[in-house]
C-alpha cells in the first residue's frame, strides 16, 4: 500500500508493535476462548459478535459481573488461550521484517493488554524475545490501552522522545492509546478493513502486509535522517549535504 512520506520529516528512531492481531494470527483463537469463559459462566453476558468487537481490550474487564473473581478468570482465560493458541502464529514475514528493521537500527518494543506470563510464553515459542527492547504488558501498569499509559512507559525506558517513536497496532484502541500519547500510528489490517467516524482517531499510516511496512519504515528512516543532516556551506553559499 502506498503511503506517504512527506506528512513528516521526524526521525524514526523505535517501533512499538501491539502483540495479537499485528504479530501474531491470533484474533479468532482469542474471541474462541473468550467465548467458551461467557458461556461456561454467564452466558447472556456478551455474544461473539460483541467480543469480537472489543477484541483488543482485557476481556476479563468486560466480564466484572460474572460472580467469579477476576483472579480466577484471569487464570482460566489464560489456560484456555495458551491450548487455543495454533502452531504458527506469526503473520507472513513477521520474523524476517522484524530482523531487517533492527538490522537498520530501529529499536523495537511491545505493548500489549495481554497477561505478561502468557507474552513472555508466546514470545519465547515464536522465538522474538531477544528482537525487543522493551516488553510492557497489561500486569505492568495501571491503566491499559486505550490508555497511553502502557505507551508511555516504554518510551520513557527506551529513553526516547515521543516525537522519534511509531506504534503499530490492528485496532481502534491501539490508534487512541497512540494519539493521546503523541506518537505516530500505524495501522495493520490484516483482517477487515476499519471504518472511521468523523470523531475518531485516524492512523497516520495503514497496511496490509507487513513486509510493505518494513519497507516503508526502512525508507522513511532513511529520508529522515537525511532530513536532519546538517547542512554545509561553502564560501561561495552552495549547500552540501
Amino acid at each position: 500500500m502506498e503511503q506517504s512520506l512527506k506528512s513528516t520529516k521526524k526521525e524514526l528512531t523505535s517501533i512499538l508493535f501491539d502483540l495479537d492481531g499485528t504479530l501474531l494470527d491470533s484474533r479468532d483463537c482469542i474471541v474462541n476462548a473468550a467465548y467458551d469463559i461467557v458461556q461456561k459462566y454467564y452466558p447472556q453476558a456478551l455474544s461473539y459478535q460483541e467480543l469480537l468487537h472489543c477484541f483488543g481490550l482485557d476481556i476479563a474487564d468486560r466480564l466484572a459481573d460474572i460472580d467469579i473473581s477476576q483472579k480466577e478468570i484471569r487464570k482460566e482465560f489464560i489456560s484456555i488461550k495458551l491450548r487455543s493458541y495454533p502452531s504458527n502464529l506469526l503473520f507472513p514475514s513477521v520474523k524476517e521484517g522484524l530482523q531487517k528493521l533492527v538490522a537498520n537500527g530501529i529499536r523495537l518494543g511491545i505493548v500489549t493488554n495481554q497477561q505478561k506470563d502468557l507474552v513472555f510464553q508466546l514470545l519465547e515459542n515464536t522465538e522474538l524475545k531477544n528482537m525487543f527492547h522493551v516488553i510492557v504488558t497489561g500486569d505492568d501498569v495501571t491503566h491499559r490501552k486505550p490508555d497511553p499509559e502502557p505507551i508511555q512507559q516504554a518510551i520513557d525506558k527506551l529513553g526516547e522522545t515521543n516525537a522519534s517513536v511509531w506504534m503499530v497496532g490492528d485496532t481502534l484502541y491501539d490508534l487512541q492509546a497512540a494519539h493521546d500519547a503523541g506518537v505516530h500510528s500505524v495501522l495493520f489490517q490484516f483482517y477487515e478493513k476499519h471504518t472511521f467516524d468523523h470523531h475518531q482517531v485516524t492512523p497516520h499510516f495503514t497496511f496490509t502486509c507487513f513486509q510493505e511496512f518494513v519497507d516503508f519504515a526502512i525508507t522513511y528512516k532513511r529520508h529522515a535522517c537525511e532530513d536532519n543532516k546538517p547542512k554545509t556551506t561553502s564560501k561561495e553559499g552552495v549547500h552540501f549535504g
